[in-house]
């Protein structure tokens, strides 16, 4: 008696056609105030680019997509797409909250004025206006 086992995984496989579709092709991008737009413009070019693309950024995706397939086995793309830009808004905040990523550290003189200030040490967090701003902004997958 031979014992006969098939891998196939159609909700995960699914999830990572949809994700892998999103980079190159589609853009996960928050609908925040252009102050906020601005900001984060200006960290990208300081090279603290809190928005780039990561292969954990793929995997957050991955895990709200497979998500909404577990509750919904027939979602619609839009709404698979909308669960991978939740997963994206989750990590790019954890980012902001929880210093992930590569991030090139603050000066040692911008970090004294912030303190001084008594602003938060963090990088892109003085004010938490940026952050406040992106967590309550939706946030939207585009082509």
């Amino acid at each position: 008696m031979s014992v006969k086992v098939t891998r196939s995984t159609p909700r995960l496989d699914k999830a990572r056609a949809l994700v892998a579709g999103i980079n190159g092709s589609w853009r996960v991008e928050p609908e925040c105030t252009e102050d906020s737009r601005n900001k984060l413009a200006w960290l990208a070019r300081g090279g603290r680019d809190f928005m780039a693309p990561t292969p954990e950024m793929t995997r957050t995706a991955v895990r709200f997509v497979d998500a909404e397939l577990s509750f919904e086995p027939g979602a619609s793309p839009a709404k698979l797409m909308a669960a991978a830009a939740a997963g994206i808004k989750a990590e790019v905040l954890l980012r902001f909250t929880g210093q992930k990523g590569n991030l090139r550290p603050l000066t040692a003189q911008y970090l004294a004025r912030k303190i001084a200030r008594g602003l938060d040490r963090r990088i892109g967090i003085a004010t938490r206006a940026l952050v406040t701003d992106l967590a309550n902004s939706p946030w939207r997958a585009r082509r």
